[in-house]
């Protein structure tokens, strides 16, 4: 097994000369601007029949874990209604009436 290894990654002195590299990572910082739960009701808004999850997500190049997440909080707040129709959800905008 192990002279398969070396065969595939070469000596020894190699493979620990590679395992020393190491990889950088950048942390980006937020930016400005609206935050995805406001992106999510400005486009339900404009979508009067709903749209789904997968929808919501492609549209917004958002991964659909993160419109989940933010559909739970909009939902909890009462701004929108989810609905199963036809085997899948839907998701609506609330509308709200304008107190005088």
């Amino acid at each position: 097994m192990a002279s398969n290894f070396f065969s595939q990654h070469g000596n020894n002195k190699n493979v620990l000369k590679n395992r020393k590299k190491l990889i950088k990572i950048c942390i980006i910082k937020a930016t400005p601007g609206p935050d995805t739960k406001t992106l999510i009701l400005k486009l339900l808004r404009q979508h009067p029949f709903g749209m789904t999850v997968t929808e919501i997500s492609q549209a917004l190049n958002r991964p659909v874990s993160m419109v989940n997440i933010c559909l739970r909080e909009l939902h909890s707040l009462k701004e929108i209604s989810p609905q199963a129709d036809k085997r899948r959800w839907s998701v609506y905008a609330v509308s709200r009436k304008r107190e005088k």
